[in-house]
């Protein structure tokens, strides 16, 4: 793993305004339930492996010019051990973690604990353990292994991937909604915890399924587009929630360069469709379009489609030359007219390709937003998803009837 670049992230984020708190998201690392393949849920039997703890280490690197006013992290130890990670890297002074109860008011959920932490950087920066942040709890998948459940229990697990908002478990003798459950305490934190800390930065550690359910609260997406947006281990994502309109916008979606990752890794399976997104403003500058080319060298881009129009047409002009130049072996659709038509005739089209087709899509900026926010639900026009000309975003529509996934935005 190759360490992050100074100000990474740092740069990619617009100026912190007055009136508005900036979250940022980190999932825990690799822990030994994920090196096993099996579910871990609510389960708290799982620890970070030795690379789960190399990536902590290398998401307090690239956090070290993100000025963070508090942390909030689950109480299960994965996350726990990412925040101590994490912070060994941020603030090379020692860093102990100690543990004191605190009542944190979020109904019948456990009271949480206060983590108090030796002075970073170098004021003290205060950390609380909160149980909302607990990731979802499958009490009947615990402990099992991905492929047992898909092969024993086809139905749920169909249910669970297309139908999130309607799947149910057994628990404590009766029947649970497990997302509907997630997405109530991810509204209950944002309800106690955002009023507190107008104008700050809040680092929030916690696990995919929570961070999931974070960002589309905040968003407004419901729990039935549960499983649109990727959270990677150690990815990191951005929100900005301006208290004025009560709206939240997400800058970066499960950036993972920091961990060495060209391009996040599939987690669906390496089928189906992968799209990278480069929106092209008119303005665009063409070495900061090849730098965002370059990113794409491990990748074998198969199709390109690219749209000219009187805005963009000299600099769509320039990329379909140098896309000829560097990778000739792409075949490229120039598109007049409208994007959406001939973008699903060459879905349809790609997706008849067995294992992963990636494309490259450029078109203007309002084009490239149509198409991501389409794929993951989000309204049309709005605001809500900020996807920066000149930077990668990236979807995969995996094969069967798995719903399309963001797994990025705003790569540089």
């Amino acid at each position: 793993m190759r360490s992050p670049t100074k100000d990474a992230l740092a740069q990619n984020l617009p100026p912190l305004t007055p009136g508005t708190t900036r979250i940022v998201l980190v999932r825990h690392g690799r822990s030994t339930a994920n090196d096993q393949q099996r579910y871990q849920g609510s389960s708290d039997e799982a620890v970070l492996t030795d690379q789960g703890w190399q990536q902590a280490s290398l998401i307090g690197e690239l956090l070290r010019n993100i000025p963070i006013d508090v942390v909030y992290s689950s109480p299960l130890r994965r996350a726990r051990q990412t925040v101590e990670g994490l912070f060994a890297a941020l603030q090379p002074a020692t860093n102990r973690l100690d543990t004191a109860p605190a009542a944190v008011g979020v109904g019948a959920l456990p009271s949480s604990t206060a983590v108090a932490v030796a002075p970073p950087r170098p004021a003290k920066i205060p950390q609380h353990i909160h149980p909302a942040l607990r990731e979802i709890h499958l009490p009947a998948w615990e402990g099992r292994l991905y492929r047992e459940v898909r092969a024993q229990e086809a139905e749920a697990y169909r249910c669970w991937i297309q139908r999130p908002h309607e799947f149910q478990m057994a628990s404590g003798g009766g029947v649970s909604y497990p997302v509907l459950d997630l997405y109530r305490h991810a509204q209950l934190f944002w309800r106690e915890v955002l009023p507190r800390h107008q104008g700050q930065t809040l680092l929030v550690v916690g696990h995919g399924g929570t961070n999931h359910a974070l960002i589309s609260t905040a968003l407004g997406l419901s729990p039935a587009q549960h499983h649109r947006l990727q959270q990677s281990h150690g990815g990191v994502s951005v929100l900005d929630y301006t208290h004025a309109t009560g709206t939240a916008q997400l800058q970066l979606l499960n950036v993972t360069r920091h961990l060495g990752e060209s391009l996040p890794k599939l987690k669906a399976g390496k089928q189906g469709v992968r799209v990278v997104l480069l929106p092209l403003a008119a303005s665009q500058s063409l070495a900061l379009v090849e730098r965002a080319c370059r990113r794409l060298d491990d990748s074998t881009i198969a199709y390109g489609l690219i749209q000219a129009c009187s805005t963009t047409g000299n600099i769509t002009q320039l990329m379909a030359q140098y896309l000829r130049h560097h990778r000739p072996d792409i075949l490229q659709f120039p598109i007049q007219g409208d994007f959406s038509t001939r973008w699903c005739a060459a879905l349809k089209q790609m997706k008849q390709a067995a294992g992963l087709t990636t494309a490259l899509a450029i078109a203007p900026p309002a084009t490239i937003h149509r198409l991501a926010t389409t794929a993951i639900g989000l309204p049309i026009p709005g605001g809500l998803l900020n996807l920066m000309s000149g930077h990668l975003s990236l979807l995969h529509y995996p094969t069967g009837d798995h719903p399309p996934i963001l797994q990025a935005t705003n790569l540089d």
